[in-house]
């Protein structure tokens, strides 16, 4: 029974532990220019092969080894080189992650020896477009993929602006008659030109002059546009007279100090403002710095006087309010003094002879009395006396 395991091979950055080869990290002939963006980078695979000999994990097609030998049997650590997915893994996968967008124009592959035709079918990607694919070995009478050399030379046409380089197969065995479903590499290059130039023999050099210095590598051009001061595809370009910042949409203000023309960087007067004129870029006269200070000081002093305003009503409002707290108490209705003592206590309420409270309710109809309620003890209940003043 096939022994697999699926997935077992993500992100693994190369760590050089089966060995590196820094050759293989430049183009040959290219004196440098020209760079295997693809070398040491984080891959990752489908699965890895596990019954028998020593497939490398997904790193090990980007270390720069361009030896194509898989060998059958157990192999030391410096000898592992190759990936190789594993059994029943029909839709394979192997990838790479360059760390940064480029324009990929070409890749190379450097495919296991007497096993061309594990090449059958294969797509590669660049960020999901399709670079090129490889014919099927149901649909090669021709035998192509027989004549496959170990070194294969891959041209994404037109080229290809991305991140991620994939390499996908789709099916199952029938399809690929018998074990040419797997992905069985031993090296992968993606090239493209240095930081700092361009072109097809990246003998072009970038203008310096691109945001996040990201030139572009196939065609020099600046993604994400130019630096202030500068202007066209390329970057190359200053921004003309009368014109300044980013992709030179800015106007000058027309009053530098003797008809100077202003910072393409910043729009800055190099020798100053012209008389009656103000602030870094001479857009403001002084009339108009006085009348906003002007209103400054206006708004300052109207904030003042408001303030003291809310200060002094607060006062007045809490000196009445105690003045008239002391006269109610003070002048105090005698019915409410009398309706206040009558409702002290139950007990006192229950002893109150009702003649004095009718008669002291028919004085509360008339004219106004004062009146005293004195109560003497007797046994369990009260006398109350009313006395007219």
């Amino acid at each position: 029974m096939f022994l697999f395991l699926l997935a077992s091979a993500q992100g693994q950055r190369c760590s050089c532990k089966g060995g590196c080869d820094i050759k293989g990290a430049t183009f040959p002939g290219s004196d440098g220019r020209r760079v295997n963006v693809a070398y040491g980078k984080e891959a990752s695979m489908s699965s890895v092969f596990t019954r028998h000999g020593q497939p490398g994990p997904a790193c090990a097609a980007v270390n720069g080894r361009t030896g194509t030998v898989w060998p059958w049997r157990l192999a030391r650590e410096h000898d592992v080189n190759c990936v190789h997915t594993n059994e029943r893994d029909y839709d394979a996968w192997w990838q790479v992650d360059l760390g940064h967008n480029y324009t990929v124009t070409d890749i190379t592959i450097y495919r296991r020896k007497d096993s061309a035709r594990r090449m059958s079918g294969m797509s590669v990607f660049v960020d999901g477009q399709l670079c090129h694919v490889f014919p099927h070995v149901t649909a090669d009478p021709r035998g192509v993929l027989d004549s496959l050399p170990e070194k294969i030379d891959v041209d994404c046409t037109p080229p290809i602006r991305g991140r991620i380089v994939r390499f996908q197969k789709h099916g199952h065995d029938r399809t690929y008659q018998g074990g040419n479903y797997l992905i069985n590499m031993c090296e992968v290059q993606v090239w493209a030109c240095k930081p700092g130039l361009y072109g097809a023999q990246c003998d072009q050099a970038c203008s310096g002059h691109c945001q996040d210095n990201t030139c572009d590598t196939y065609n020099g051009t600046c993604p994400h546009g130019c630096e202030p001061g500068w202007t066209s595809p390329l970057c190359n370009q200053t921004c003309k007279p009368g014109i300044y910042g980013e992709d030179c949409k800015q106007a000058c203000s027309g009053h530098c100090q003797d008809n100077d023309t202003c910072d393409t960087y910043n729009g800055t007067c190099p020798r100053g403002c012209e008389p009656g004129w103000t602030s870094p870029v001479c857009n403001q006269t002084e009339s108009d710095d006085l009348a906003f200070a002007g209103q400054m000081v206006g708004i300052g002093l109207g904030a003042s006087f408001g303030i003291a305003a809310f200060i002094l009503i607060i006062i007045g409002l809490c000196g009445r309010k105690s003045k008239h707290q002391k006269s109610s108490q003070t002048k105090a209705s005698p019915s409410a003094s009398l309706d206040q003592s009558l409702h002290r206590d139950d007990s006192f309420e229950n002893g109150l002879d009702i003649s004095a409270v009718e008669t002291v309710e028919n004085a509360k109809n008339e004219d106004p009395v004062y009146v005293n309620i004195a109560s003497t003890k007797r046994n369990a209940g009260y006398t109350n006396h009313v006395y007219a003043m």
